[in-house]
């Protein structure tokens, strides 16, 4: 299955002592067409919720999404993709930029903490 890469790159990752945050960009338009109308955004939302989280033993992961079509099969389908992701305590953005600036954020914050 597809997630075995996933699970693979979370693997290395997580054991080269080099990174301190996961930030997953998922391309919505592109895994919608992928299988199932959909079921791929969900199969892809659940893994990481379990099993991908649990190979990153311990190191945060956030997600952010990107899409360009809108319409109510897309809405529906991201917001169950972020109740899955939510749910297991990952936070969802919209788009990259989002997520590196709560990275920064939360940096800026940690240091000023020390």
């Amino acid at each position: 299955m597809r997630t075995a890469y996933i699970g693979r790159i979370f693997d290395i990752l997580a054991k080269s002592g080099e990174v301190d945050n996961i930030v997953v960009s998922l391309p919505l338009d592109w895994l919608y067409r992928e299988e199932a109308q959909g079921n791929f955004v969900e199969v892809i939302a659940g893994y990481l919720a379990g099993e991908g989280r649990a190979k990153l033993s311990g190191l945060p992961m956030m997600v952010a999404w990107r899409q360009y079509q809108d319409d109510e099969d897309f809405r529906r389908m991201r917001g169950r993709m972020e109740e899955i992701l939510l749910s297991a305590g990952i936070p969802v953005y919209e788009g990259l930029t989002r997520a590196i600036r709560a990275l920064a954020r939360l940096a800026d914050y940690c240091c000023r903490l020390k």
